[in-house]
């Protein structure tokens, strides 16, 4: 799975998509047998071994008289099988493989996966207040002198991370300590108009506000207040504040609202529903990235956070998009 948006499991012979009910069951040899045919060897001390990691569904034992028995699994575990081992030769830790597993949509029980969304909810649900107080001084947006000294002091530091790289060679290494006070802002629910007003002085008209300058820049936003297709209108006319803003709310105002306290069944649907709103960002990526330029509008960071060597980050997205998608229509 290159990003969060792929519906399929794919690094080994063979791809192979989100398992659908089949008629009737399998044995254990055909999931050997099925294996084998993607390249893999497996023995069934491993599908033992899987099963009680949860990776793999029980199978039904059926009585066959004077024969004996029969352990048929459910249909569909040879494809999760093989998606398993595609995953496993990525990913050691069976947490992680277990994650991809559910993240792709293949049945499993709620203790393989869940633990990894409920550590990751409770890292940032822990993080963000203890941030917030260390950056802002009561309940005004001042930043502490702590906080300044900090920001000052790393926003020139290299890092290996290639979207902060990106992105301040954009802002440059000045505008790091206003961007990150913006994010946090945001994810906290302070973000309000004046923090966009005050982020420059000496703003005219033929210069940006510190919203597009900034934040925008940073994001990608930049070309899409003045390039266009042929024929058409820039993406974007005016200050992209006001959305942000209702975005910062939304989130302060569900912050109570944890995905932990959620069933499975509206886990599962905020997943999907994430899912299917990336894959259609992203299928339009070639086509946006031509026009707009590479990571524009903010998408590069998105699928950044989403590839596969991400899993917290992958929790945590998931996790914001069941706080915003509890306001109503």
């Amino acid at each position: 799975m290159a990003t969060l948006d792929s519906r399929t499991v794919s690094g080994g012979p063979g791809t192979l998509e989100a398992a659908d009910a089949d008629a009737g069951g399998e044995t254990l040899q055909e999931l050997i047998d099925s294996a084998k045919r993607a390249g893999f060897d497996v023995t069934e001390g491993q599908i033992e071994d899987w099963r009680g990691a949860k990776l793999l569904p029980s199978p039904d034992i059926r009585f066959l008289g004077r024969y004996g028995t029969k352990a048929v699994y459910p249909a569909g575990t040879s494809r999760q099988l093989v998606a398993l081992c595609q995953i496993h030769r990525k990913h050691r830790k069976l947490k992680d493989v277990a994650w991809y597993l559910w993240l792709n949509g293949f049945p499993l029980e709620k203790l393989a996966w869940r633990p990894t969304l409920d550590r990751a909810v409770d890292w940032w649900e822990k993080t963000t207040p203890l941030m917030e107080r260390f950056f802002f001084q009561g309940n005004d947006n001042a930043l502490s002198d702590k906080a300044l000294d900090l920001l000052e002091h790393n926003k020139d530091k290299r890092s290996k991370d290639p979207i902060f790289t990106q992105i301040r060679r954009r802002i440059g290494s000045n505008n790091i300590p206003s961007l990150f006070v913006m994010a946090l802002e945001l994810l906290s629910g302070r973000l309000e108009h004046g923090t966009f007003k005050n982020l420059e002085s000496g703003e005219t008209d033929k210069f940006p506000r510190g919203d597009r300058k900034i934040f925008a820049h940073a994001m990608g936003f930049k070309r899409a207040w003045v390039d266009h297709l042929p024929g058409g209108k820039p993406i974007l006319s005016g200050s992209i504040a006001s959305e942000l803003i209702s975005l910062s709310r939304t989130l302060i105002h569900n912050r109570g609202k944890s995905i932990k306290n959620a069933s499975v069944a509206e886990v599962e649907e905020t997943r999907d529903e994430l899912l299917a709103v990336l894959t259609i960002l992203f299928q339009a990526g070639y086509l946006r990235e031509q026009a707009y330029g590479k990571h524009a509008l903010g998408l590069g960071m998105v699928q950044y956070l989403a590839k596969e060597e991400r899993p917290k980050q992958q929790a945590i997205l998931i996790s914001l998009w069941y706080k915003i998608r509890q306001n109503p229509q």
